[in-house]
């Protein structure tokens, strides 16, 4: 057998050099192509959990907003010293608001001390804590939307009136 490798040597050491090449080079192109599309599935699932964000967050902000508008709507229907200006909603068209509001708070936010207090204006006896819960509940919803902290005043926090004719009559006074 040596006698056979050792007269042809010249051509089989190049042919098992050839063999363990191309078996090499298929096993690094099989590694490779794994490589590549472990990295491609990574790129992918940050694709999506970035779309899945951008989505939640867009819902989530169009919650807020609702439930925002919603609470202008309820405090026009409370009594303050100047009448404010009120959609035209009756009672039970805000009553199903509030439900809808609440309903996509719970399920939008995570955190709970936006729905808490949501709920503290809506169910609150103390006519007093009104502004200020309005107040902190906007800034809580600054907080769930991931935006900064600002100062806002509570005694300016519900605009109940602005008037153009009033404005207008008062600087033909001065």
């Amino acid at each position: 057998m040596w006698s056979f490798y050792n007269e042809y040597s010249e051509f089989i050491n190049p042919i098992i050099t050839a063999l363990i090449s191309f078996i090499l080079g298929l096993l690094l192109e099989k590694y490779n192509s794994k490589k590549e599309l472990e990295k491609m599935e990574k790129q992918h699932k940050l694709d999506f959990e970035k779309y899945i964000q951008d989505n939640t967050y867009d819902s989530k902000r169009n919650v807020i907003y609702k439930s925002l508008s919603f609470l202008d709507d309820y405090y026009s229907w409370l009594t303050f010293e100047v009448e404010p200006v009120r959609k035209d909603i009756s009672i039970s068209e805000l009553t199903i608001l509030a439900r809808e509001c609440y309903n996509e708070l719970c399920v939008s936010c995570n955190n709970e001390k936006i729905i808490s207090l949501f709920n503290a204006i809506i169910f609150s006896k103390d006519t007093d804590s009104l502004m200020a819960n309005f107040n902190d509940y906007r800034i809580a919803a600054r907080e769930e939307l991931g935006l900064e902290s600002i100062n806002l005043n509570k005694d300016v926090c519900f605009i109940s009136r602005v008037s153009t004719k009033e404005l207008c009559d008062q600087e033909n006074i001065n």
